[in-house]
């Protein structure tokens, strides 16, 4: 990898402070509607939060969350179960039908009120500057087709930048990511909208916490089917400004969206935010014969 991409990443990155990555595995920048659900890690949302029919967390995991469910304004919930912690809400918090929550419930005011509200606004300023400055990175990877008509995605270095029109996502039904245990790809794609319909991702030698798709100026996706067993569609998606359809199928990694609806079910995989925040030696200042 060249010392100009490791700076590049370096002063795009450099205003983080300590990576301090939301815990929300799906996060929305207005509101989540959605019907038979299962979201195995935290949810946040600026909006509303309306979920029938779903489970959030793991029946048998602990309790790493206060709160499972966010919202900055109101959550409504009918037939399901919060698992691992409790809900918030900026002003009302309704469970109908046969609704169980593990933790505490708190709404329109209460103990660090104004601070849950913060972390909500934080995470949403997060998910935004995040999916800029991806979009800044130079492009340093290339993506081909091979014999078998895969898009196939070849690493370039620890971190991977790939510059993508989203038609030629459509394009190509399977996928093929191969890299190390250490890397991280980025792939950037662009494109007002997206649709990506039975699409399965093979990763080689990654994990889905080392993948994002950083839908950078898109105001539609659809996601529909894909995958293949557990894992499901691999990787996280950043898609701040779209409005997001996700239906009948499942990702492992994070869905971090302008809005969303739909029946999909998210496996948290944390992406390796700190991957990009690499230590690169301050220049030099003296003069060089």
């Amino acid at each position: 990898m060249s010392s100009g991409f490791l700076f590049a990443i370096a002063v795009l990155f450099s205003t983080q402070s300590a990576w301090a990555a939301p815990q929300f595995t799906v996060f929305s920048l207005s509101s989540i509607r959605y019907d038979g659900s299962d979201f195995e890690g935290p949810v946040g949302a600026l909006g509303t939060v309306q979920m029938t029919h779903f489970h959030v967390g793991k029946p048998d995991g602990p309790r790493k969350y206060r709160f499972s469910i966010m919202a900055r304004e109101d959550i409504d919930l009918r037939d399901g179960n919060v698992y691992q912690g409790g809900l918030f809400a900026g002003r009302s918090a309704s469970r109908r039908q046969s609704v169980t929550v593990a933790g505490a419930i708190q709404s329109g005011s209460g103990p660090g009120f104004e601070s849950h509200l913060k972390e909500l606004n934080d995470a949403a300023d997060f998910y935004s500057s995040q999916s800029d400055r991806l979009a800044h990175l130079p492009g340093n990877a290339s993506v081909s087709v091979d014999q078998e008509h895969r898009l196939t995605f070849s690493r370039s270095g620890k971190v991977s930048v790939f510059q993508v029109p989203e038609a030629e996502l459509e394009n190509y039904r399977n996928w093929v990511m191969a890299g190390d245990p250490s890397d991280v790809f980025v792939v950037n794609v662009y494109g007002s909208s997206a649709r990506l319909s039975g699409r399965i991702i093979e990763l080689v030698g990654i994990h889905a916490s080392q993948l994002i798709f950083n839908f950078v100026d898109a105001t539609s996706l659809t996601i529909f089917q894909g995958g293949v067993g557990d894992l499901g569609i691999p990787g996280t998606f950043l898609a701040p400004k779209a409005c997001v359809v996700f239906d009948e199928a499942t990702i492992t990694g994070g869905l971090f969206v302008g809005g969303l609806q739909g029946t999909g079910q998210v496996n948290p995989a944390n992406f390796l935010w700190e991957a990009l925040n690499p230590t690169v030696p301050a220049p030099c200042a003296c003069r060089l014969p």
